[in-house]
């Protein structure tokens, strides 16, 4: 008698032990993994999520949340993609966003609800990889290599969309909407967090004072220069460079 055949939901809700699952998720050399409950607390990280957050064990970091583990501004923008993934009940697939610490990475990332077996949201799951080199990214959004490159170039510099718009072969207002789509946010902001990310390096590495530093990446204005930071940071330039001096 042939034996009945066991769906693949019947197979999986057998699974008693998530620790062999969890060693797969710490072999994956780029991916990182993470869990959060209802209240957007980690229960899961991965290796690969380990070293990005630049932490020396998964238990560091579980039962915090982003606000534990970002500024307020990026904190506000990851919660908001978790609770919509667990309000609407929908994934997000291979979406795109700026690397939290770097102004010239990209985040390629997925989010989907987790549901439990009377299968209400019970929190939410994601997987995410780093992208080094704009070049390399997928082609949906490869071509924009050029202009991303001739802003890290000349970031001090007062950057005109026009310009930026020659250099990718479309006009500025369609340069502005599809970069937005894809980076999440527009040009100008993306200059500033080029200039504010070559501002963490001096703050770190050199004692230049921080109007030196404000002028050097491109801001004349030094309450700008402090308002700029603070709002991407979390925190003023001096509060930054004496947390990392500790």
């Amino acid at each position: 008698m042939k034996p009945r055949e066991q769906s693949p939901k019947a197979f999986l809700s057998q699974i008693g032990d998530f620790e062999s699952i969890k060693l797969l998720l710490d072999t994956m050399p780029e991916t990182a993994f993470f869990m959060k409950d209802l209240k957007g607390r980690v229960m899961l990280f991965n290796r690969r999520s380990c070293e990005i957050y630049n932490v020396g064990h998964e238990s560091d970091v579980i039962g915090k949340t982003d606000y534990d583990l970002h500024p307020k501004a990026l904190a506000d923008k990851y919660a908001h993609d978790d609770q919509h993934v667990m309000t609407t009940g929908k994934p997000i697939i291979n979406a795109t966003e700026l690397a939290p610490n770097s102004s010239n990475r990209l985040v390629v990332y997925s989010k989907v609800p987790l549901f439990n077996r009377a299968h209400e949201v019970m929190g939410v799951a994601g997987l995410y990889r780093l992208i080094d080199d704009i070049s390399d990214a997928p082609n949906w959004y490869g071509h924009f290599s050029s202009v991303i490159e001739f802003i890290h170039a000349h970031y001090p510099q007062t950057i005109h969309v026009e310009d930026l718009a020659k250099i990718s072969n479309t006009s500025a207002r369609q340069l502005e909407r599809r970069f937005i789509k894809i980076f999440g946010i527009n040009i100008s902001d993306y200059i500033l967090r080029t200039r504010i990310h070559v501002a963490l390096e001096h703050l770190e590495q050199t004692d230049r004072t921080i109007s030196d530093i404000a002028q050097a990446v491109g801001f004349y204005d030094h309450s700008h220069f402090i308002r700029t930071f603070k709002r991407l940071r979390g925190l003023s330039p001096k509060q930054y460079r004496e947390r990392h001096a500790q």
